[in-house]
């Protein structure tokens, strides 16, 4: 019998492609940013930003007619949109924005060599206001306890290269 913790943590195969899409990653600042790209160069979908997060060739959105205008872009390149939403470690940018963008998936960008309690915090903050599906997680190569992120209970959906 599987319980809802085994379920918590159970693998993701990486987030929806299907098109029209919108796929929100949430991170620190700028930390989502590169699994963006990333997923953009291995998957082909269309990569975006908002909240604190930016960044050269990204789509911009900050209304729910940006998410509107991108969710249709990525119809017409037959694929989904995903963005890098940046937050500060009071997760409340997310929480301003998440409910206006309405993404059909909201994953986290967790840095592991961060202090666990500090991310605890802001994704906690995150998931009080959408459920989240996933997490990527970047910094593992610079810090001697790489696995203190599966505290969280999320499934790790996504490993950048590098």
């Amino acid at each position: 019998m599987t319980t809802q913790a085994d379920q918590a943590v159970a693998e993701v195969d990486g987030p929806s492609t299907r098109p029209g899409d919108l796929v929100a990653l949430v991170g620190l600042g700028d930390d989502a940013v590169e699994v963006v790209r990333d997923m953009a160069a291995r998957l082909g979908v269309l990569p975006g930003c908002a909240g604190l997060a930016g960044g050269d060739g990204l789509l911009r959105l900050d209304s729910r007619r940006d998410a509107v205008e991108a969710r249709a872009m990525a119809v017409r390149a037959g694929t989904s949109a995903v963005l890098a939403v940046g937050t500060g470690p009071d997760g409340e940018v997310a929480t301003a924005i998440l409910p206006r963008l309405e993404p059909d998936e909201v994953w986290v960008v967790v840095d592991a060599s961060r202090k666990p309690d500090d991310t605890q915090t802001w994704v906690g903050v995150v998931g009080h206001t959408a459920v989240v599906r996933a997490m990527a997680v970047v910094g593992r190569e610079l810090t001697a306890s790489p696995r203190t992120v599966d505290a969280l209970r999320l499934p790790d959906g996504w490993t950048t290269d590098g």
